[in-house]
């Protein structure tokens, strides 16, 4: 367990008698890899600058051409009731999934059609079925139907201020130890465990505007809040065929030609994934992308690989054992967001010298303001629960 010290370092609260025989010249930091989520925002995938606490997108979607049906109906005319009668006009052209009957609409009445059959139809649709809205199919000369369309919507995060400090005084600073330089050790060990806390609010963080002090604070809200949609806590056994599935929503909702599917998850997850690949088929382990270790797939329905990568952040959690996130991860829906600063970006920076005159310590500071854009959650998905293949 890490031993906290308040004070500013110096030789009263630094380990003692650092005289160790054939120390290395640089003290190592383990978890590489440590913040993979941030890495593929900053580096691979999407960022903006945001210039106030508030960051705020518009988002639509193209007008809705799936239905479901609401109860049953009888072949050979007459009403089809179906879940979203907005999505339908007069003239309307469509079919169910479970026999490819087609059928057009004359009439409607809230989410009531009165529909006629197309050729020749060999049953009625069956409660829940599917139906697709192919366009429409006027009369020569008829009138126009009044124009439909969807309306945008705007979300909205907020930036979060993430700061950390190191300070020692000007004799711990100009002491030789064993070992690198302990200034810049403690600071590279503070910029370490500085990314690490972004990266964990970068996906499990709540968003929040807080002014009752001095001044506002925010906090981001992260991926795994963003996720309503798709959510999966009772994944089982694990499957390629099983995930397919739960990939493929995501990619769908995605609607273009090709998302970055990226899948953040756990060491007993990969184990799972290397046991049997019955639907896909490992292409690429431990490939080096943005400098992560990489674990890649083939799966069926995908027109590019799917990349598995174990997280740390989820792997040293017991509670998070059999747990995924699988994105799309596209560029235009899905951000890490800076805030712009006077002459400088906000975005991770050090800040010297920040102690007060007549101190004769140093302090420096670690300061990052960010925040998470995000478009369509249903372009996300979390599943839980996932064990052993049976």
């Amino acid at each position: 367990m890490a031993t906290v010290v308040a004070a500013v370092r110096d030789a009263a609260n630094t380990l003692a008698n650092k005289q160790v025989v054939d120390m290395a010249d640089v003290i190592d930091l383990i978890e590489p890899d440590a913040t993979p989520f941030m890495v593929l925002l900053k580096q691979g995938i999407g960022k903006r600058t945001a210039h106030n606490w508030k960051v705020q997108w518009l988002t639509d979607e193209p007008f809705p051409y799936t239905d479901t049906v609401n109860g049953s109906y009888t072949q050979g005319g007459g009403t089809l009731t179906v879940d979203n009668g907005s999505y339908w006009r007069v003239n309307d052209v469509g079919v169910e999934l479970g026999n490819y009957q087609v059928f057009r609409v004359t009439a409607k009445s809230g989410n009531n059609l009165t529909i006629t059959e197309v050729g020749t139809w060999s049953a009625g649709i069956e409660d829940e079925e599917t139906v697709l809205n192919l366009g429409s199919a006027y009369e020569a000369g008829a009138d126009y139907t009044n124009p439909v369309s969807t309306k945008a919507s705007v979300d909205y995060n907020y930036l979060q201020i993430q700061r950390d400090t190191v300070g020692a005084t000007e004799i711990w600073r100009l002491t030789k130890t064993y070992g690198q330089n302990d200034w810049a050790y403690q600071l590279a060990k503070k910029m370490a465990s500085h990314k690490r806390q972004i990266e964990r609010s970068l996906i499990y963080s709540e968003r929040s505007y807080v002014t009752t002090g001095t001044h506002p604070y925010g906090t981001v809200r992260g991926v795994h809040n963003w996720i309503s949609t798709n959510a999966n806590s009772s994944f089982g056994a694990f499957s390629w065929a099983s995930l397919k599935d739960e990939i493929l929503k995501v990619v769908k909702a995605d609607m273009s030609v090709s998302p970055d599917v990226v899948i953040l998850t756990t060491l007993d997850v990969l184990g799972y994934a290397m046991q049997g690949t019955e639907s896909a088929i490992r292409i690429t382990t431990g490939a080096k992308v943005y400098g992560l270790n990489i674990n890649t797939f083939i799966c069926p329905g995908l027109n590019k690989p799917a990349v598995l990568l174990p997280h740390p952040e989820l792997s040293k959690l017991s509670d998070l054992s059999g747990v995924a996130y699988i994105l799309a991860m596209n560029p235009e829906r899905i951000k890490y967001v800076r805030a712009a600063g006077n002459g400088i970006s906000l975005d991770t920076h050090v800040r010297v010298n920040i102690q007060d005159p007549g101190e004769t310590i140093r302090i420096d500071e670690i300061y990052t303001a960010f925040s998470l854009e995000v478009h369509h959650e249903k372009t996300l998905a979390f599943v839980a629960g996932i064990t052993a293949p049976s």
